[in-house]
């Protein structure tokens, strides 16, 4: 490191503000990343709030295979895609338009949810200024604060820092997650369908569904998803 600290990362973070985010890059390479990243994340911060209100884990995946909570990474990309314009702006003005979005995408998220799967994963009955227990003020204000890190700092570095892998080897890498992801969420789909239909008693007829039926059943499919659970 130099004397006067100028290789310090928080020099380089400080450095990207001073360029007024001139990094950041709305390619699909770049939010694919960011859709694995802080899918990554976002998991990793549902199994830590669940070690700390509950002092034990338990499975926050929101597919099959891999530690991916990807209402973290959708709603991570969306926001990137129609907020980044107003990164420049005012933080506060910011925060509210974060907060905004974070409460409409959890209310959409989980209406979407019931209406395709026949399931919930979240409900805030409990708290305070909640809308339909599906969203409420307190987890639109935590979407605000995310959502201001996420496009002021976390997804200009990201881009930062997906630009010194090598193109072609970081292609190469992409599409081969890319294809994994793809296989993962199709299964993951296919299996919560599945699950819904079994719990309104509509038997398997194709080969296809007798093989999600052996592979994903209802026991595999209560421990992936211990939060989720039938309205109707």
């Amino acid at each position: 490191m130099n004397s006067n600290g100028t290789n310090t990362p928080l020099h380089r973070l400080s450095s990207i503000k001073e360029n007024n985010y001139a990094d950041i890059d709305l390619s699909l390479h770049n939010l694919f990343w960011a859709l694995v990243i802080f899918s990554i994340l976002g998991y990793a911060v549902e199994q830590a709030a669940e070690f700390i209100k509950f002092g034990d884990f338990s499975s926050r995946q929101g597919m099959l295979y891999g530690p991916f909570s990807q209402i973290w990474g959708m709603g991570a990309t969306i926001s990137i895609i129609f907020l980044h314009r107003f990164q420049k702006k005012n933080i506060f003005l910011l925060f509210l338009l974060c907060t905004l979005f974070g409460g409409l995408y959890e209310y959409f998220s989980s209406l979407i949810q019931e209406f395709i799967f026949g399931t919930v994963s979240w409900q805030y009955f409990y708290q305070q200024y909640n809308f339909q227990g599906r969203t409420s003020l307190l987890f639109s204000i935590y979407w605000g604060i995310v959502g201001v890190a996420i496009i002021k700092y976390f997804y200009p570095l990201l881009c930062l820092q997906l630009k010194k892998f090598p193109r072609k080897k970081m292609l190469i890498v992409t599409w081969i997650a890319f294809i994994l992801i793809f296989i993962d969420a199709f299964l993951s789909t296919a299996a919560a369908l599945r699950y819904n239909e079994r719990h309104l008693k509509i038997p398997a007829t194709t080969e296809f569904q007798l093989f999600i039926d052996k592979n994903y059943p209802d026991s595999y499919m209560k421990n992936i998803y211990p939060n989720s659970y039938f309205k109707h």
